[in-house]
C-alpha cells in the first residue's frame, strides 16, 4: 500500500527517491552517447590530420608550384569531416543539455516532495488519496 498525495500539479509517491530512482541509469546513459560521439569526432579529427599530413607531405617533397592531383579529393574529404565533427559535437550539446535538464527537474521534484513531507509531518498524516 502506497500513500500518494499532490504536490504543486505532480503526482508523487510517499518515498521522495523512488521519483527519480532511474535519474543515475538516464544520465549514465546519456554520457555514454556523449562519450560515443566524442569517439566519432576524433576519428574525423584523425581522418582530417591524415589527409593534411598527405598534402603538406607532397608539398615538401615537390614544392608548392607543382599541382597535387590527391589535393580536391583530400580537401572535399576534410571539409565532409569538418561538419561531420561539427555536427557531433552539436548533438553532443543537446544530449549534454538534456541531462542537465533531468537533474533540473528531478530536483524541482525532491525538493516539492521533501516540502510536502515536511509541512504535512508523514505521508500517513496527509489528507490524500491511498493508493492500491
Amino acid at each position: 500500500m502506497v500513500w500518494r498525495f499532490y504536490c504543486t500539479d505532480l503526482l508523487i509517491s510517499a518515498d521522495p527517491t523512488s521519483t527519480v530512482a532511474n535519474l543515475p541509469a538516464e544520465i549514465t546513459h546519456l554520457y555514454e552517447e556523449v562519450q560515443a560521439k566524442d569517439t566519432q569526432i576524433q576519428e574525423a579529427r584523425t581522418m582530417i590530420a591524415q589527409r593534411d599530413n598527405s598534402l603538406q607531405k607532397f608539398i615538401k617533397l615537390n614544392g608548392s608550384l607543382v599541382q597535387n592531383p590527391k589535393e580536391e579529393p583530400y580537401s572535399k574529404v576534410i571539409l565532409e569531416q569538418y561538419e561531420r565533427a561539427q555536427i557531433l559535437q552539436e548533438e553532443k550539446i543537446g544530449l549534454v543539455e538534456k541531462a542537465a535538464a533531468l537533474v533540473r527537474d528531478d530536483s524541482s521534484k525532491l525538493v516539492c516532495c521533501t516540502r510536502s513531507l515536511i509541512t504535512v509531518g508523514s505521508p500517513r498524516q496527509a489528507v490524500g488519496r491511498q493508493a492500491a
